[in-house]
């Protein structure tokens, strides 16, 4: 295989990837089918190929996380996150 049509695959690996990773997260079908297709057009003209593939590995991690339950749903994210505030506050205050 040369190496660009290894990064042919590859950017379509991470395409659907990010399609799976963000219908897992609670995304519907169609904007997670939009958003990997926008993402594959990008890694394949080259613009910002190397970060768009770091992000999804990332975004995979973090649907798997949620998946078996080490991270709560993304509902959850903003109250956890405000809580988060609430006591990094109260220790700066202290």
């Amino acid at each position: 295989m040369s190496p660009e049509e290894r990064q042919n695959v590859q950017c379509f690996w991470n395409a659907l990837v990010i399609a799976g990773a963000l219908y897992s997260l609670g995304y519907g079908i169609i904007s997670s089918l939009f958003i990997s297709a926008i993402i594959l057009i990008s890694t394949l003209i080259g613009y910002g190929r190397r970060y768009l593939i770091r992000a999804g590995w990332v975004l995979m991690v973090v649907a798997i996380a949620v998946a078996i339950g080490l991270l709560p749903p993304p509902p959850q994210w903003l109250p956890a996150l405000k809580t988060v505030q609430v006591m990094i506050s109260g220790i700066i205050c202290k």
